[in-house]
């Protein structure tokens, strides 16, 4: 009987032993409500089978397993150890949380969890040799942090708690938080630092509760990677990666505001963590930004080769090695932006993003960058391309200049300075050699620049000076804004001066509007030891003229030396050769252009400068249009303190002017025909030779024309004229002032006189043409009017004792017959005085032999003054 009680005891007893045990230890664990569909034990081989546990405590914490499977050995419990040799769960919620006293599994501590301290060997052990966890759900709670595991399926080989340095394994694929893993490693659970090795294949996993967890709020992105991880979670938390990490639409907090985001950032290579980041490997960034305080990074790509990398732990210092690529990049630092259409950096770069940072960067490398555009102020530098090699740094500005540091050589293509819409600078080309920034100073080596332009306002007026070519050499800029250069030269320069009724153009408006008003402000100072101009040209157009004038200076070559207006008083020397047309020009002497008053002592001589092309200048001023002619002139001028002291010398060759405007004011003030006023002032070659000395203030010059000009066309009274031309002319009789038909006083020869009722030329009067022949051959420019006069009083009775007595006798009849016989009479008083000029003429170009282009005769006029005098006016 007993025999027969124990075969099912031995069958069913531990069943219910096991079902019994298990609800009571769950019980005894603080599951109040615990229950167990169905259990099976078979002690012989060490199987144990549990399906449908179900717990809850009395908090509310829930505790499910579909089914569990394990094998155990019995030798081990000898040590009091338990291990089991496979476990297998199916369906299970497993809740992983830590509190004050360590890490809990559902409710359950963890052995050597507590406080971080090394796991001890206790009474008691365990150990799996094979642990499997199917379709079920991990859930981690750490303060805020919550993870979920979805587990399809984790496999944890060779546990053992009572060995600190036992290496066990783990593969996990799954999801954590909605994002795919696949994980395989190795490590070990009960060391004091938590060590590992796993290969793990992320992707989407959204880092920002772990980030907020770790304390970093505001970071957030996601994060997908394909790495071999090595790691000791220990106090330093050391950490290493191998592979490939993508970290997509990431923002990652800093200190003091800061920020760096990201729409992808994507490393292939080598990270390691330990107390900083240290990195090998290639780095892809799109959309990348970076802000802090005054400095702000930004590009819409980015590659970087990374030979070494690093960075601090409160990710603020970057320091890297290796070569990067940008699109989009554009820098700001305080009140200074830098933007690159492309940017390519090779060498070596230190970043200090830290709000209380001294120095924002400092490099050592080479840089090429593309459609580069630098801000600062109202200030605009861009170039088409750029090539930078040597060193840089930030620094805190000073005065005027930016805030960089820099030792360089720089090559600019395309380059461009604009203040708002002026544009100060342009070149096709530019190459800097020993370029030195600092906020101390500026230096330069030297500079090559070619097709250089300047002066230009965007929509209003193209660049007002162009060069072929320009060299500076060993130029120094102060945080003042003093300039100081050795030398400056200027191959094929164009300088374009326009003027209008404003000024010159491009030059008038160069004061800023903005400025304060009055000159206390000291400017800074210019100093140039050398300048040269070769080959240069100056386009002048001036539409302030009733019609333009247009001035072409070519081969222009200037010299000057000691330029500086930090000693005003010291002489600028200069020499000066050009150019206008076939004309030459030419200067040499010194100027203190800084002067408050600008001083001068120079020489100069201008040959063959054809004068119509300044005809609008004579026409406003004078009333008159230069039809032809040439000057030579030579010019001494001293000017020293506003006062003038100097002298002209000029010779006017073949000048002759076009129908002049009887009104215009030179023929008012002559009050003679102006054309007559330069015929009398030539000489036998058709030159006009004058010497004016001037005097007086810069503002006032007083010009002395006491000579010719002055008496004969400068604006003399009749009497001055008159006595002018008697000097003139060595034949003072044949000089007097006739009456023309108006009544107004006009200049002429000395008339030839005729017999009364004559138009014959009789030996006295041949013998006054004579004397006019001579004076008319000596001076060909002069012409003369030949006005015939008939005198009433004495003409008429010698006409009309002419008369037939049967005319007489008819005048007597009536009064119609007596008007038709005055009119018969004077007509013949017009023929005779029309007779006398046709005489005079004859004579002249038959007997004188003048040129009969050069004899004019007039209307006939009759003279009605008793004392008048038959004869022939002889108007110059």
């Amino acid at each position: 009987m007993l025999a027969a009680l124990a075969v099912p005891a031995g069958l069913y007893l531990p069943d219910f032993g096991l079902r019994w045990g298990v609800t009571k230890g769950l019980a005894e664990m603080g599951w109040s409500q615990a229950s167990v569909n169905q259990a099976r034990l078979s002690l012989w081989k060490g199987d144990i089978a549990i399906r449908g546990m179900q717990a809850a405590s009395a908090l509310g914490e829930a505790l499910g397993i579909d089914g569990i499977d394990l094998n155990f050995r019995w030798k081990p419990l000898l040590d009091r150890r338990v291990w089991l040799e496979q476990v297998s769960l199916d369906k299970a919620e497993v809740v992983l949380s830590r509190d004050g006293a360590g890490w809990r599994i559902n409710g359950l501590p963890l052995p050597g969890s507590g406080k971080g301290e090394p796991a001890q060997a206790s009474d008691w052990g365990y150990g799996i040799t094979a642990l499997t966890l199917t379709d079920s759900v991990l859930r981690i709670e750490d303060g805020a942090l919550r993870v979920v595991v979805a587990v399809e399926r984790l496999d944890v080989r060779d546990v053992q708690s009572w060995n600190p340095l036992a290496l066990a394994s783990l593969s996990l694929q799954g999801r954590i938080n909605g994002a795919p893993v696949d994980l395989r490693g190795t490590f070990r659970p009960f060391a004091a630092n938590l060590d590992f090795t796993a290969d793990v294949d992320l992707r989407g996993l959204d880092t920002a509760p772990f980030a907020q967890w770790g304390g970093l709020t505001g970071w957030r992105g996601a994060l997908t990677s394909k790495v071999r991880l090595k790691g000791d979670l220990g106090g330093k938390a050391d950490m290493a990666a191998d592979g490939r990490i993508e970290f997509s639409n990431g923002a990652i907090p800093l200190e003091g505001n800061g920020q760096v985001r990201a729409k992808s950032l994507i490393w292939q290579g080598r990270l390691a963590w330990a107390n900083g980041l240290k990195a090998a490997g290639t780095l892809e960034a799109a959309d990348l930004s970076f802000a802090q305080g005054l400095a702000a990074i930004a590009a819409t790509a980015v590659h970087a080769d990374l030979t070494r990398a690093s960075m601090d732990g409160r990710a603020e210092i970057l320091e890297w090695s290796g070569s990067l690529s940008a699109k989009g990049w554009d820098m700001t630092m305080d009140g200074l932006r830098i933007r690159h259409g492309q940017l390519a950096w090779t060498g070596d770069t230190y970043l200090n993003l830290s709000a209380k940072a001294k120095t924002l960067f400092q490099a050592k490398g080479k840089a090429d960058g593309a459609e580069t555009v630098i801000v600062s102020g109202p200030w605009r530098l861009a170039a088409a391309k750029t090539e930078a090699e040597g060193e840089f740094a930030h620094e805190r500005p000073e005065g005027l200049l930016p805030p960089l540091a820099a030792t360089m050589t720089l090559n600019v293509d395309g380059l461009s300075v604009h203040q708002g819409d002026r544009q100060w600078l342009a070149a096709d080309q530019a190459r800097l050699r020993g370029l030195e920034l600092s906020p101390k100073a500026v230096t330069l080596a030297r500079l090559d620049a070619k097709a250089v332009s300047a002066l230009a306002r965007d929509k209003l007026y193209n660049p007002r000076l162009r060069a072929g070519a320009v060299t500076l050499e060993r130029l120094r800029v102060s945080p003042q804004g003093d300039l100081e250069v050795a030398s400056l030269s200027l191959a094929q320069p164009v300088l374009r001066l326009n003027r209008d009724h404003t000024g010159l153009q491009g030059f008038n408006d160069l004061k800023d509007k903005n400025a304060p008003a009055g000159g206390d402000a000291a400017m800074p100072r210019l100093a140039l030891g050398q300048l040269h101009v070769n080959g240069g040209q100056v386009e002048f157009r001036d539409r302030s003229t009733t019609d333009p004038v247009r001035v072409s200076v070519s081969n222009l070559a200037l010299d000057m030396a000691a330029i500086d207006s930090a000693y005003p008083e010291r002489d600028s020397s200069f020499t000066l050769a050009a150019a206008i047309g076939a004309a030459e020009l030419s200067a040499q002497g010194a100027v203190r252009p800084f002067q408050p008053i600008p001083g001068l002592d120079a020489k100069g001589r201008v040959r063959a400068l054809d004068l119509p092309q300044l005809s609008p200048y004579a026409a406003d001023a004078l009333g008159v249009n230069l039809h032809t002619g040439q000057l030579d002139a030579q010019v001494a001028m001293a000017l020293r303190e506003g006062k003038l002291d100097g002298r002209l010398d000029l010779v006017l060759s073949r000048l002759t002017i076009a129908q002049p405007d009887p009104n215009a004011p030179l023929a008012k003030q002559a009050d003679m025909p102006i054309e007559t006023v330069l015929d009398l002032l030539r000489d036998g070659q058709d030159r006009i030779s004058l010497a004016i000395p001037v005097k007086g203030d810069l503002d006032n010059p007083n010009f002395d024309t006491s000579d010719a000009v002055n008496q004969a066309i400068g604006g003399a009274l009749k009497s001055t004229v008159f006595t002018t031309l008697k000097v003139a002319f060595p034949l003072v009789g044949l000089i007097g002032l006739v009456l023309d038909e108006a009544e107004k006083p006009v200049l002429a020869l000395q008339a030839v006189s005729f017999a009364d009722g004559s138009s014959q030329v009789s030996e006295p009067q041949a013998e006054s043409l004579k004397k006019i022949s001579g004076l008319l051959a000596e001076r060909d420019g002069i012409r003369l009017n030949l006005c015939g006069v008939a005198v009433t009083a004495k003409d008429g009775p010698v006409l009309r004792s002419e008369t037939s007595f049967l005319a007489r006798l008819k005048a007597m009849m009536a009064d119609k017959d007596r008007e038709e016989l005055a009119q018969i009479h004077r007509d013949r008083l017009y023929r005779l005085a029309e007779a006398r000029a046709v005489a005079v003429k004859s004579w002249l170009v038959g007997q004188g032999g003048i040129d009969q282009g050069r004899l004019f005769t007039c209307r006939p006029r009759i003279d009605d003054v008793d004392k008048a005098a038959p004869r022939v006016d002889l108007v110059l």
